[in-house]
């Protein structure tokens, strides 16, 4: 939205100066006579409306980015998502893809893990590693079925 602003702003700057220049430059070459006196007149009253012009496209871009920026803010709940944001989520996204390729967590888990909002998992080796070893010694027979489950919902609850 500050870029649209930037250009709405910088479209009157530039229509103030073309202005200030087409006066100077017609009055210029009307005192100069002669033939050219005819091309100040153009450059007098030319010089404005072609300033004019340039204004009003310049602050329609303007208006069309602060459009945009708005309906962008409207179709994510107020919410500016920038390209770092996305990165995270598409990883975080990975990641728990990851855990449920290799059966590390159930569909269920999966689904839930999934709707929680947030940054990649910081531990998410640590986290994989913990799984794959309780996994290992549960099938070894090491761990009985009720711990299992009870390890691996903590461990998936810090997803």
């Amino acid at each position: 939205m500050r870029i649209a602003k930037i250009i709405k702003l910088t479209a009157s700057v530039i229509f103030t100066v073309e202005i200030i220049a087409a006066i100077i430059c017609g009055f210029f070459i009307i005192s100069k006579g002669g033939p050219l006196a005819y091309i100040g007149v153009i450059v007098l009253f030319g010089g404005p409306a072609v300033a004019f012009v340039s204004l009003l496209l310049l602050a329609g871009f303007g208006e069309i980015i602060e459009r945009l920026c708005l309906i962008e803010r409207n179709t994510r709940n107020g919410e500016i998502r920038s390209e770092v944001k996305l990165y995270s989520d598409v990883k975080r996204m990975g990641q728990i893809e990851s855990l449920r390729r290799k059966d590390l967590i159930t569909e269920e888990e999966y689904r839930q893990v999934l709707s929680k909002k947030g940054e990649p998992i910081i531990n998410y080796l640590e986290y994989e590693d913990d799984l794959e070893y309780l996994k290992g010694q549960f099938v070894d027979g090491l761990v009985s079925e009720n711990d299992y489950k009870i390890k691996r919902s903590i461990i998936v609850n810090k997803l």
